[in-house]
This record gives C-alpha cells, sequence and structure tokens, in this order.
C-alpha cells in the first residue's frame, strides 16, 4: 500500500515538471515571436522616425532593459546628421537588425540614418529631384533650354543683356559656349594703332603711325569727307568708303564664320562723316564683297570706263535694283560707274580739262 502511495506522488510529480516545462517553452515562443515582430522596420511611412516605430517600440533594446542606450559608445553619423544629399552611415549604439547606412528605399524616398540621442535612429524623405545611392539628387540646371539657371552665365542666344562692353572690352561680338558660360573670343580688348588691321574704334590703319598720309596717329583719317560707292548700307553691291580725296579706301569684303557655318559680309558705309563698318550676315553666299542671290545682273549705259560719255549703271543684284549715275564731284573730279563681275562699281577720276554734266571735258 505504502509502495503504491509513492509511485503515485511520484507520477504527480513527473507531470507537474512536464507541465512547468510546457509552460516554459510556450513564453519562449511568445517572446521570440514578438522580438521578430518588433524586429521590422520596413513599414513605417514618410516623416517618421524609426525611434517612434518597428523595433524601438517599447523603448530601446540593447540598452540593459530599461530602454537606455548604452552610454559606453557614442553613436557618430559620418554625414553630420539629417543631411539628405549626402551619403552617410553611423557606427555606436543602434537596434538589433538596423541598417546603419543610408539607402534608397525607391526612386524618390530616402532611408536617411542619424544619431537622435546617442542612438541610431532613422528617417524617411521624399527627395524632390529622385533618389540614387544612398543620397537625394542635387538639381541641376539644364544647359540649352535658352533659360538662365543657377550655374549659368548665358543659355544660347539668352546673353542675360550682356555684352562685350560690359564685360569690360572695348566691343565686338559677345557669345554663349556649350557649357553656358561667356565666350568673349570675338570681343576686342581695343584696337592696336599701326599694325595695318582695320579693328573696331580705327577709321583707318595703313601699317604705321605717321601723320599726313591720309591716317593719322590715332588711325583717324585725316581728310574731311566720307564718300561711298554702293549708295550706303548695299548689302549685294561690292563698294568702299573714301574721304573725298579717295587716297584711303575701305573695300566691302567676305568671310566665312566656321561657328554658325555662315558666310559674313563686312560692309563699310558713311555715317556722321566716318567710315564705319558692319558685320552682316549673308542668307545665303558672300562673294567678292557682296551678299550673293540667285539673280544677278548689270549693264552700263556708256560701255564701261568712260570718263567722256555720261552713263548710267543699272541692274538686278539677289532682291535689290539699282542704279547709279556717273556724277561730277566738283568742277575737276568724276565719279565714274561700271560694271563689274555683274556687279556695280566706282571709282573717281581726275578731269584735266574740267567735268561737267557727268563726264569730263575734251
Amino acid at each position: 500500500m505504502v509502495k503504491q502511495k509513492t509511485n503515485k506522488i511520484k507520477t504527480n510529480y513527473n507531470f507537474a515538471i512536464i507541465a512547468i516545462v510546457a509552460i516554459i517553452a510556450i513564453v519562449v515562443i511568445v517572446i521570440l515571436t514578438l522580438n521578430a515582430q518588433t524586429a521590422t522596420y520596413d513599414t513605417y511611412e514618410q516623416g517618421e522616425d524609426y525611434n517612434l516605430v518597428g523595433e524601438a517600440k517599447g523603448g530601446i533594446p540593447g540598452g540593459g532593459g530599461e530602454g537606455k542606450p548604452p552610454s559606453k559608445k557614442d553613436c557618430v553619423d559620418s554625414d553630420g546628421g539629417l543631411n539628405y544629399y549626402t551619403y552617410g552611415v553611423i557606427s555606436g549604439p543602434m537596434p538589433k537588425k538596423f541598417d546603419p547606412t543610408d539607402s534608397c528605399l525607391s526612386s524618390v524616398r530616402l532611408r536617411e540614418v542619424y544619431c537622435n540621442n546617442n542612438y541610431g535612429a532613422a528617417y524617411l524623405y521624399d527627395c524632390p529631384y529622385g533618389c540614387e545611392n544612398g543620397a537625394c539628387k542635387e538639381h541641376t540646371s539644364l544647359c540649352g533650354n535658352g533659360q538662365i539657371e543657377a550655374g549659368e552665365q548665358c543659355d544660347g542666344y539668352n546673353l542675360n543683356g550682356k555684352t562685350c562692353v560690359d564685360l569690360g572690352f572695348a566691343g565686338g561680338v559677345l557669345n554663349c559656349s556649350d557649357d553656358c558660360k561667356f565666350d568673349t573670343s570675338e570681343c576686342i580688348s581695343g584696337p592696336v594703332c599701326g599694325n595695318g588691321v582695320l579693328e573696331q574704334g580705327e577709321q583707318c590703319d595703313d601699317g604705321n603711325t605717321n601723320n599726313g598720309d591720309g591716317c593719322n596717329e590715332n588711325c583717324n583719317l585725316e581728310t574731311t569727307n566720307c564718300a561711298e560707292t554702293d549708295g550706303g548700307k548695299n548689302y549685294y553691291v561690292k563698294g568702299y568708303a573714301t574721304k573725298d580725296d579717295g587716297y584711303t579706301r575701305h573695300w566691302d569684303s567676305c568671310t566665312y564664320d566656321s561657328d554658325t557655318g555662315q558666310h559674313v559680309l563686312y560692309e563699310t558705309y558713311c555715317e556722321g562723316n566716318q567710315i564705319r563698318t558692319e558685320k552682316y550676315p549673308c542668307s545665303y553666299t558672300c562673294s567678292d564683297g557682296a551678299c550673293q542671290n540667285l539673280v544677278m545682273w548689270c549693264n552700263d549705259t556708256d560701255g564701261g570706263i568712260n570718263y567722256y560719255v555720261e552713263g548710267i549703271v543699272y541692274g538686278y543684284n539677289g532682291t535689290i535694283s539699282y542704279n547709279y549715275t556717273d556724277t561730277c564731284q566738283n568742277n575737276r573730279s568724276l565719279f565714274e560707274y561700271f560694271c563689274e563681275q555683274n556687279s556695280p562699281a566706282g571709282m573717281p577720276y581726275y578731269c584735266p580739262n574740267g567735268c561737267y554734266g557727268g563726264r569730263c571735258l575734251y
């Protein structure tokens, strides 16, 4: 009887041990499940602080069980904090299974890590111009859209109202480069008198600085009256501008602008009794000191260079018709018009016996 009672007690004890072990196992499973749930940190929304959601709920883990971060090591953020435009990494105290690097969760959403109260945290931010390599993209200007934006001096033909003079040059043509910076290659620092090259600001340049030869030491014409052979700004007729003695002639000339792909005419004309030059882009091509169009012809009623017969030169040069009559400039000087390479031309001539009615006297 005593033996049976003893066996019954042992059996009840074993059942109690098994029950206790089962309860402990259930508690462990529940704790592990809760830890797995609180370790998720990818479900928070834009603008939420990581310390307020995910595994940070209910206190900060890893802090001795009291919800306090360790104090033996400081939290350090390589990009200085909430810096959305610089990739950063934190080190030091942080939650378990915590990614310590800035990262892009989508093409626009940034997960920015930082130190919050000396403990690793993360913050979601939507980048205005996209997210790439763990940082927001900077806004960059678009060169070539004709609009001047941050970092640009100009854009295409938009020079922001600036000229070569505004940039400290004497004159010239200001352009815009492919990187939206001012191109001053055609700006003129200032003319050099005596180099034999007619530059902006010079009336003449005969290769020296001597006075008394028609062009003085300052490269100004020494004569008083200005005359021209093509009737002014006539882009389709070759001519030259000169003073009344005809000593210095400035001919219209052609060039090719390789940057723009245009044929350019340098047209000389008189303005305010001074000789001026204009840079003019031809619609088609430029040849022999004149813009060329499809239709060109010239006729001279006195048969050419005939100083003793008054003649009329007339014709059509592209879209412009012309008509020039031989003229006495004074009682001794004749200005004789004639055709040259299917275009009108002219030159002064001294009449030994006098000039009258557009012709020299016999």
